[in-house]
């Protein structure tokens, strides 16, 4: 402790003319502490922890409304893959680096950004461009210190503090009268402690980031000296993250180091790299929302920075107020004594820690000690979702709600011009009043307006919203009727512009200069994780955005991903693609494709190979997805030409598993009923012989439930096309005793709820109101003797009274 105390007690002002601002990255205090220094000490350099390869420091300048950030990306493209990443580095009104930039503009001061450029941190993390996966997108740039159980332990023993954002405040933050040189003393013993702790540390991860703070350093400690050589007299005003502060000391203390003269990684010269401001909200900044970086409840943090005087010494008050305020709106009962109780408990824990005003931390635990009554969690004070909704809605208050906006003029992407001049070309501006626009996809122009918003939906780019889609065949609808139906081609999209459009546009200028680069590189990108449902994905997706050059590319790993495949219910979801594709979507050009054509019947092929080598299966989801899998395959093989020749060959492979029998195949009964459904579905059985086929594979009924379930979800839509089709199992069914069909009830009931409505209505108006056969006893009647009702009553109050017994009384008025 001593060391770090020695290395952190230093000069407003070095040796070197250096001013060392040691800052929290979103910090009202550090704010102020910079704004003071730039005003007092007039420095002829403000260097700023920021990416050293982004020199429009005018366009921060511009008139924006915080919060922003400035986005840096890169994008390298090789014969194997496409690299695509970025990182953010957001800008409050609390942050310091804002105002130092600012601030040293306006005072006439050389600013600069001087941390290594983010690409080249890349290569240190992971060890080369091309070394690993791409990095992690969306990635903070800062992340929270971690430490050892060593200084930062010991620290958050004596201020009672058991996290880094409370700590920082005990010591930086609360005090409204804190004065530069205390927060600068402060701040450097703080980050000098965490520093040496993370240097005591030998993990793995330790290790890589004590390397990438090296280099980072390396890079800042060069600059600050290439600065200095720029301005040999005046002060340099050094902004940094805290950890950062004493190291950078002690390299200026002395001659530059080897790694400071090699320089950053060499870039690649196919590497494309670029920066962009960004507009960016108080939720996304929030801590407990995943910013590593950032601060809990950044719209209280604002306030804290924005107030003054008697309303800052007040300021906590104003917020529990309208917390209480708040909490009111959203239904809850707070009389007045309840607003009492909380602010005495929350000045009362102000008075106990220390505090020389009520701060954050005590507003939440107050409310959380007299409002709320259930047990909430240990951590609900720093947790994300304040585990209770009363804390909910107050961290919701506080988080704020406040978006940033870019000053007009600011320089945007290429991408972000040529999305609003293309929809304003198409006819459909980017207003912030949302219109709807229905697109004939018949018609070429309307085509082309779909296209380009398919394009923007791959690139998460929310301007348009498609609220009503093309209506082709019914998918659900009886066997036969995909060929014939009807097919309504237009579409109804919901287009508006804004902020979050703005941002996103900006966001997506990292996959290429334009739209159709861009997607281009996102479906590159999704087909490169290999598995067929994401390439059969992004296949449906270069179609839709009107790509055809991209389909060629596609359906090639498509088919070497097919071949790889050995259970068929992987394989259905993009047969169902293709044969959308290939069959119905004739307004893009895919209609009759040979080459879709060829790749159609190839997945329908290998589908048929796996129901020929289909193993045993067991009860649950194997068989549920079973059943889901033939109904496609059936559904598929039967309505495209491309596999009509394929329908014996799978009728003979479905005969096949059924003749095997129960015993011997191993399946459950709600596969066999599966495949009894698939086995109605194909030309090789004809209703008048289904009465044959009967309700095979159900040893018992206790089975027969499952097995029903299983034929139900697979050829059930034969309700509506031929529900004379059921007439022999609904007979079979009337002769089970009263204890089977009680024992197969809930089989039953499941099976009923894989029915469409009309479905069902279909089936119970044919069974309910027609013949089932001479040899039902009951004729077309559903009938329940009394004595059988009054025993399912019975068991019924049992059951309710066993729930009861372990969940408490059940409240007045709940559904049984």
């Amino acid at each position: 402790m001593a060391e770090v105390r020695a290395t952190a007690e230093v000069a407003e002002v070095d040796a070197q003319g250096v001013c060392w601002v040691p800052v929290r990255h979103h910090s009202p205090a550090a704010t102020r502490a910079v704004r003071d220094l730039v005003a007092r000490l007039r420095p002829v350099a403000v260097l700023v922890e920021g990416p050293a390869d982004y020199t429009r420091i005018d366009q921060l300048l511009l008139a924006h409304t915080p919060p922003v950030s400035l986005m840096t990306w890169f994008r390298r493209e090789t014969p194997e893959r496409t690299q695509v990443a970025y990182a953010l580095y957001p800008f409050a009104v609390f942050s310091p680096e804002w105002h130092a930039v600012r601030d040293g503009a306006a005072s006439g001061a050389d600013v600069r950004f001087v941390d290594l450029p983010w690409h080249a941190q890349v290569v240190v993390e992971e060890g080369g461009y091309d070394a690993g996966p791409a990095p992690t997108e969306g990635a903070a740039l800062h992340r929270t210190d971690e430490v050892s159980a060593s200084f930062f332990d010991g620290l958050a023993a004596y201020t009672g503090r058991r996290e880094m954002s409370a700590v920082w405040d005990e010591l930086a933050e609360i005090d409204p009268e804190l004065g530069t040189a205390t927060y600068l003393r402060r701040a450097a013993l703080l980050g000098a402690g965490i520093r040496a702790d993370g240097d005591a540390r030998r993990d793995a991860r330790a290790l890589a980031d004590r390397a990438l703070d090296e280099a980072r350093e390396a890079h800042m400690a060069a600059e600050i000296r290439r600065a200095r050589a720029d301005h040999p007299d005046g002060v340099l005003l050094v902004v940094t993250g805290a950890a950062h502060t004493a190291a950078l000391q002690e390299r200026l203390a002395e001659a530059p180091r080897a790694d400071e003269l090699a320089g950053p990684p060499p870039t690649p010269a196919d590497l494309e790299t670029g920066q962009a401001l960004v507009p960016t909200s108080y939720p996304a900044l929030d801590e407990q929302r995943g910013y590593l970086a950032g601060q809990p409840s950044p719209g209280y943090y604002d306030r804290v920075h924005r107030a003054a005087g008697a309303e800052a010494a007040a300021l906590t008050d104003t917020v529990l107020t309208e917390a209480v305020a708040a909490l009111r709106d959203a239904g809850a009962t707070l009389s007045a004594a309840d607003l009492i109780a909380a602010r005495a408990a929350m000045l009362g824990l102000a008075t106990l820690r220390g505090h020389a005003r009520p701060w954050r931390d005590d507003l939440v635990d107050a409310l959380t000690s007299t409002l709320v009554k259930d047990t909430v969690a240990p951590d609900a004070a720093t947790s994300a979702d304040g585990g209770h909704p009363l804390l909910n809605r107050v961290r919701e208050l506080m988080r704020g709600d406040a978006v940033g906006r870019l000053a007009p003029g600011t320089d945007v992407p290429p991408l972000v011009v040529e999305v609003e001049a293309r929809c304003a070309a198409l006819g459909m501006p980017l207003t912030p009043q949302p219109t709807t626009h229905t697109l004939d996809l018949e018609d070429d122009a309307d085509r082309e307006r779909a296209q380009l918003l398919q394009r923007l939906r791959v690139l998460e780019i929310p301007a348009g919203r498609l609220v009503r889609d093309v209506r082709g065949p019914d998918p659900q609808g009886p066997i036969g009727t995909q060929v014939g139906a009807r097919v309504d081609s237009t579409q109804e999209w919901r287009v508006r512009g804004g902020t979050t459009v703005t941002a996103r546009a900006v966001l997506a200028s990292r996959w290429g200069a334009s739209i159709e680069q861009a997607v281009l590189a996102v479906l590159g990108r999704r087909a490169a994780e290999g598995d067929v449902a994401s390439l059969t994905s992004a296949l449906l997706d270069a179609v839709l955005c009107g790509l055809p050059d991209l389909t060629g590319r596609l359906s090639e790993q498509v088919e070497v991903g097919t071949l790889a495949l050995d259970r068929l219910p992987e394989l259905v979801e993009p047969l169902g693609v293709l044969l959308r594709l290939h069959r119905f979507d004739r307004w893009y050009g895919t209609t009759d494709r040979a080459d879709l054509g060829a790749l159609l019947r190839l997945v329908g092929l290998r589908c048929v190979e796996l129901v020929e080598r289909l193993g045993p299966q067991g009860p649950g989801a194997p068989s549920e997805q079973l059943a889901v899998a033939l109904r496609r395959l059936v559904d598929a093989v039967v309505a495209s030409p491309a596999l009509q020749d394929l329908e014996p060959r799978l009728a003979a492979a479905v005969a096949e598993q059924l003749a095997r029998g129960s015993t011997r195949s191993g399946h459950a009964p709600e596969a066999l009923g599966a495949l009894t459904g698939a086995r109605w579905l194909l030309a090789s059985v004809a209703p008048r012989d289904l009465a044959a086929v009967g309700p095979e594979g159900a040893p018992d009924p206790a089975g027969t439930g499952e097995w029903y379930a299983g034929l139900l979800a697979v050829a059930g839509h034969l309700a509506l096309a031929a529900p004379e089709i059921f007439d022999p199992l609904d007979a079979a069914l009337r002769h089970w005793s009263p204890d089977d069909f009680r024992r197969a009830l809930p089989d039953l009931r499941r099976a009923a709820t894989s029915l469409l409505p009309r479905e069902r209505r279909a089936l119970l108006a044919h069974l309910g109101g027609g013949l089932v056969g001479a040899s039902s006893p009951v004729g077309g009647d559903l009938v329940v003797p009394e004595h059988e009702l009054a025993a399912l009553l019975a068991r019924e109050d049992a059951l309710w009274a066993l729930v009861e017994e372990h969940t408490g009384p059940l409240r007045a008025g709940t559904a049984r």
